[in-house]
């Protein structure tokens, strides 16, 4: 099957992280902190990766946080931090060159670069390519851990226009329904080792979820 020209990483890490009541970004495992972790495994999977953050403010934090040396990364300002993910994907789609972006939240401490790239290549395999290849955990669709062809920055520009601000019912709503190709559990739940996790979509969300990620050791302050 043919490859994908290029596809760019999109770190989403904008968000405030309301729910979990602290910066989940700079949670640290390893002592590496989260954003570190996320930005290693895209690094590891796509071919330029870009950071997309909802204030100016936060940049030079985020730089100093991400393993060094590294490349410099590309850092794109949310135009509509208000939008959430949607609203960071659509700004960067219509920035970046490249056939595919794979978004990526920064909460995922389980995901590894092996596996974003088993992601990359099931979505190369493909004769026919998707505008959008997202897993599925427990029926539920991982619309921040997917691939998203670059020519749909203009339907996510009318869907922000028309008042939409969740980017899972966006992706559902696609027409025709083959233009997204999910990824069962059972494709690859062989993919992954995520230690004590059945998946390696465990995010950091509430304080339920870093009190569980902490006591297996995974995390910490």
């Amino acid at each position: 099957m043919a490859p994908i020209a290029k596809t760019v990483g999109l770190l989403l890490a904008g968000g405030r992280s309301r729910r979990l009541g602290r910066d989940k970004r700079f949670l640290k495992r390893g002592g590496k902190p989260l954003i570190a972790w996320a930005y290693e495994a895209l690094r590891g999977a796509t071919d330029e990766v870009w950071v997309l953050l909802a204030s100016p403010q936060d940049e030079l934090r985020v730089r100093e946080a991400l393993p060094s040396p590294s490349p410099y990364p590309q850092v794109a300002l949310d135009p509509e931090p208000r939008a959430g993910p949607l609203g960071a994907l659509a700004g960067a789609l219509e920035r970046v060159r490249g056939e595919y972006a794979l978004l990526l939240a920064v909460d995922y401490p389980l995901m590894t670069a092996a596996f974003l790239r088993r992601l990359r290549a099931h979505l190369e395999d493909q004769p026919k390519k998707p505008d959008a290849l997202v897993p599925l955990w427990q029926g539920a669709p991982q619309v921040t851990c997917a691939f998203y062809r670059r020519s749909l920055h203009k339907e996510l520009q009318e869907a922000l226009a028309s008042g939409e601000r969740s980017l899972r019912r966006f992706v559902e709503a696609l027409s025709p329904p083959s233009r997204v190709l999910w990824i069962e559990e059972e494709c690859w739940r062989d993919w992954t080792d995520a230690p004590g996790f059945p998946s390696p979509f465990q995010g950091v969300d509430t304080p339920e979820d870093l009190a569980r990620l902490r006591a297996v050791g995974l995390l910490c302050e």
